[in-house]
């Protein structure tokens, strides 16, 4: 799987990104709790609350939005590391760990 993302993360920032279901909500408070100081996240947040309120759909995204904002893109940086409770500064250990959270949230 992060194999699969590193490769997404090369395609231009431009393409579009087209999810199989509506959870965008849920993964951006997930999110929230890995990179609460990221303004994109918050923004996106902020966004994301706006259309559900008003049946809209979020999708698609954009690989630079999701560059920006999606922890499993993100798994380098350092607030995410330390706010996952990673033990190791590799992407692999990382990662999986915030998969492990993402499957408990």
């Amino acid at each position: 799987m992060l194999h699969s993302l590193k490769r997404l993360k090369t395609l231009d920032s431009n393409t579009k990104v087209y999810c199989t279901h509506e959870y965008t909500a849920k993964n951006i408070d997930f999110a929230l709790t890995l990179d609460p100081n990221n303004q994109d996240l918050v923004e996106r947040h902020l966004h994301v609350a706006q259309l559900r309120q008003n049946n809209i759909v979020t999708l698609p995204s954009t690989i630079g939005l999701e560059i920006r904002t999606n922890p499993f893109l993100r798994c380098d940086q350092d607030e995410i590391i330390k706010n996952s409770g990673a033990e190791s500064k590799d992407e692999l250990p990382v990662f999986t760990k915030i998969r492990t959270l993402r499957n408990h949230y």
